[in-house]
């Protein structure tokens, strides 16, 4: 399992906090598309969970919150990180 830990930047940009439930804090790394399924490990494949939003995803199958976690990374940049 990916952690916190491992890109400390890209957290700050989530504000500490789970993509899909933001009164949660972020704590498990999240590749949208899977490596294992041709996925990148750049910055944009990449979203923050709480372990409950992640332990959910993969019990739902990772595949079909694709599209969801895509629109709602792009929703959390566009209203809280100003790119430079």
């Amino acid at each position: 399992m990916i952690t916190s830990q491992t890109n400390p930047s890209l957290r700050r940009k989530f504000k500490y906090r789970c993509l899909i439930n933001p009164s949660h804090v972020g704590t498990d790394l999240h590749h949208i598309v899977p490596r294992s399924q041709g996925g990148s490990d750049d910055d944009e494949n990449k979203v923050f969970l709480c372990r409950k939003c992640h332990t959910m995803i993969h019990s739902e199958g990772a595949v079909n919150w694709q599209e969801k976690l895509i629109e709602l990374r792009k929703l959390w940049f566009e209203r809280y990180v100003k790119e430079r």
